[in-house]
């Protein structure tokens, strides 16, 4: 896409964690943000999406 959202970001504001889940074990960057800055823990924040974010936690991802 061309504003940078990849599967794992999309699956984060989805709350989609079975789908976030397989895309960690496959070795998604959990940390690639989109263009603007945006990252899959950022958004799973932003709308509420607790356990996806409590995964990409555990995945590794930066908080800061």
């Amino acid at each position: 896409m061309v504003d940078g959202r990849t599967p794992a970001f999309i699956a984060a504001h989805d709350g989609q964690t079975a789908a976030l889940e397989l895309l960690v074990k496959a070795g998604c960057d959990v940390n690639q943000a989109m263009s603007d800055g945006r990252t899959p823990a950022f958004i799973a924040a932003h709308d509420g999406q607790t356990a996806a974010l409590e995964l990409l936690v555990k995945a590794g991802c930066d908080v800061n």
